[in-house]
């Protein structure tokens, strides 16, 4: 299934920071990435775009050059992700 022939509805609430996916060299894992920001922001996945049943994501991210990063197994399927602001 080509992506791009596809059409997916979707609707952006806030987009707080741009979410990064990049692929592991000789691996189905994948990497996600995120700008450091003073804020705390929950990295969030859900198997559809239904609200409410997002589930947190418990690989801890890693920081470097001012960037969070988690690696994540590609075994799963299909899944969406994204960035939760967390209240103060």
């Amino acid at each position: 299934m080509d992506i791009l022939q596809n059409a997916y509805p979707f609707s952006v609430t806030e987009a707080p920071l741009p979410l990064s996916i990049q692929a592991l060299t000789n691996s189905s894992a994948f990497q996600l990435g995120w700008p450091v920001s003073g804020d705390t922001f929950a990295l969030e996945f859900n198997e559809g775009l239904t609200p409410g049943n997002w589930q947190v994501v418990t690989n801890p991210p890693t920081t470097s050059s001012n960037l969070n990063t988690v690696q994540i197994n590609g075994d799963f399927g299909s899944r969406f992700f994204r960035l939760r602001r967390l209240p103060p």
